[in-house]
Parts: C-alpha cells; structure tokens; sequence
C-alpha cells in the first residue's frame, strides 16, 4: 500500500487489531501514507495510530516507510 491516507477517528471492540490506516499488517509494505483520526479500541485490543498490528509472517518482515499518524491512541 502506498500513497493512501485516513481522516476518520475508528472505534472499535475487544478484542480486535485497530489502526487509523490498517488493522493488520502481515508482511506487506506501507509507504508514503497517514491518519489523523483519533483510534480508541477496546481494553483487549491491539491499537495504534496507524496500524494496529505489524506482524511477521515467516521470513517476509512487514515494513512501514514515510508514513506517520498524527491523531490520538487509547484503549489497546
């Protein structure tokens, strides 16, 4: 994913991976993007500003490049 963007606030349950661009990164790329939007995620919820949760998948590592998020984290 590249040169994508998110202005919206996202709220979500338990339980969940929440991020203000991506929920779940498995081994992919995320350059040149950004949120702004506030994340508020459920006390047993992975969150963040911009993703959620960056996981590794094998060997493939998950890399995030010029990218930033600027809003507000709670929860998580």
């Amino acid at each position: 994913m590249k040169e994508s963007f998110a202005t919206g606030s996202v709220t979500a349950d338990d339980n969940v991976m929440t991020g203000g661009l991506v929920g779940y990164n498995l081994a992919g790329t995320i350059s040149n993007s950004y949120a702004t939007g506030a994340v508020l995620a459920g006390s047993a919820s992975f969150a963040g500003g911009l993703i959620g949760s960056n996981i590794v998948n094998g060997t493939d590592s998950p890399k995030i490049l010029s990218s930033y998020s600027t809003g507000a984290v709670s929860g998580g």
